[in-house]
Order: structure tokens, then C-alpha cells, then sequence
């Protein structure tokens, strides 16, 4: 009986031990469970986008809400247009064109050309591109011509103000700045022209005579690419100032 009671005495502070040796394993682990959850990488949201960075050096994208100037170069192809000292109305036109053209775009401008080469356009196509694009300008650049050139020179400007309001407001401005940027003589602007592509325009539209091609001295300007920077300058004057009203 002695050994009995002696042995189970030992069994008893064992499984004593064993029962504080797990506590000890149980109460260890929980300690440890919250630092292992606390090392997991959060679940990313769902409606967390990733950020996009912009390059502040890069332009903007266009907005779509720049102004849309059709500019129209006078004759082309199989019309000349008025020919003088070795020189056609038609190349110098084009060329006043495309330097407003370029000056425009540059300034942010939509700029639609009704030719952008030696072709030939009915006069009746072109006031329909302009109204076809939706443009807020219409603008047709000419050279006058008369048979004595030694006479008449200088600058005008035509519209038709009862064929569609804001044309004589273009025609004033456009005619102001090509004078003042040429130093040109001011022929003043006329309003009631039956020139066709004023005359059935469905936009705001203006024909500029930017001088006489028969004029000998306002001849050899009007062919000298120098002045023709100034009439494309005086153009964009106009459609800035008309532009920026609105």
C-alpha cells in the first residue's frame, strides 16, 4: 500500500507538470496569434484606383471646345486668279493661307483649309465646307487686280451682313488688323457685297482683297513672303479679337 500511494503521489505532480506545460504552450500561442495577424498585408480595397501621374512638361490633350476657323485660299488650279509680273493670285493666296494656318493652330485653334494645294474648288463648295464643319469663321483671301497699275493699291475687306450676323464684325476686324500690321492703304470694308461665298454663307464670313497684284509696287510686296507674314498676322489678330469677345 505504501508503494501504491507513493507511486500514484508521483503520477499525480506529473500529469500536474504536463498540465502546466500545456497551459504555458496554450497561453504562448495566444500571445503570439495577433503579431503573426498583424504581418499579413492588407487586403487592397476594390475601389481603390491606381494613380496616375502627369508629366507637367507634357502639353494638355486638346478639349475639343477650340474655335473652328475655315480659312479659304482664293482660285486655285485651272483658275489663276489675277496673273501679274510673272505671279498668280491662286500660290499667293495659298501661301497666306497656310502661314495664318500655322500662326493659329499654334495658338490652339481648329483650322480647316477649303485647299491646301493647286486645286481647284467651285466657289459654291466653299462657304458649304465652312457651314458643313461648323465653323465660327469663315475667311477667303483674294488679290484685287485692275489694268492700270499705276492707280489703285491698298487693302479691303467684304461681307454680307443680312446673309449672316457677325460678318461685318469679322470684316471690320480683319480689315483693321491687316492695315495696321502692313501699313497698307485702308480701301475700307463694304458690307453688302454679292461676292458669292459672302453672300450665301451661313457663318460669320469675310473676303480680303490683301492688295492690288497689278500695282507694281504693291505687286512685289504682296509676292515677298516678309509681308505676307503681316497679312497672316493681321488675320489672326482678327480671329483672336473676334474669338475671345465670345
Amino acid at each position: 500500500m505504501r508503494t501504491y500511494r507513493k507511486n500514484c503521489g508521483r503520477y499525480r505532480r506529473f500529469r500536474g507538470r504536463r498540465l502546466l506545460l500545456l497551459l504555458a504552450v496554450v497561453c504562448i500561442l495566444a500571445a503570439l496569434i495577433p503579431v503573426v495577424r498583424r504581418a499579413e498585408p492588407p487586403a487592397p480595397a476594390a475601389d481603390i484606383q491606381p494613380q496616375v501621374l502627369t508629366d507637367p512638361t507634357q502639353p494638355e490633350a486638346p478639349s475639343g471646345q477650340a474655335p473652328v476657323i475655315v480659312l479659304d485660299a482664293g482660285h486655285g488650279g485651272k483658275d489663276p486668279g489675277s496673273s501679274c509680273w510673272g505671279a498668280d493670285e491662286k500660290d499667293i493666296t495659298l501661301e497666306i493661307v497656310e502661314k495664318a494656318a500655322q500662326l493659329l493652330r499654334h495658338e490652339g485653334y481648329e483650322v480647316l483649309l477649303t485647299r491646301e494645294d493647286d486645286t481647284w474648288v467651285a466657289k459654291e463648295d466653299r462657304p458649304v465646307f465652312a457651314s458643313d464643319h461648323a465653323a465660327d469663321l469663315f475667311i477667303s483671301v483674294h488679290l484685287n487686280a485692275l489694268e492700270d497699275d499705276s492707280v489703285t493699291h491698298g487693302i479691303e475687306t467684304y461681307c454680307n451682313e443680312a446673309a449672316c450676323g457677325g460678318s461685318a464684325a469679322l470684316a471690320q476686324a480683319v480689315q483693321s488688323h491687316v492695315v495696321a500690321e502692313t501699313g497698307g492703304k485702308d480701301r475700307g470694308v463694304i458690307t453688302d457685297s454679292d461676292f458669292y461665298v459672302v453672300h450665301h454663307a451661313e457663318v460669320p464670313s469675310c473676303l480680303l482683297e490683301a492688295g492690288f497684284l497689278t500695282a507694281r509696287e504693291e505687286g512685289a510686296l504682296l509676292m515677298d513672303g516678309a509681308y505676307q507674314d503681316k497679312i497672316a498676322a493681321g488675320i489672326v489678330a482678327a480671329v483672336k479679337e473676334l474669338t475671345q469677345e465670345v
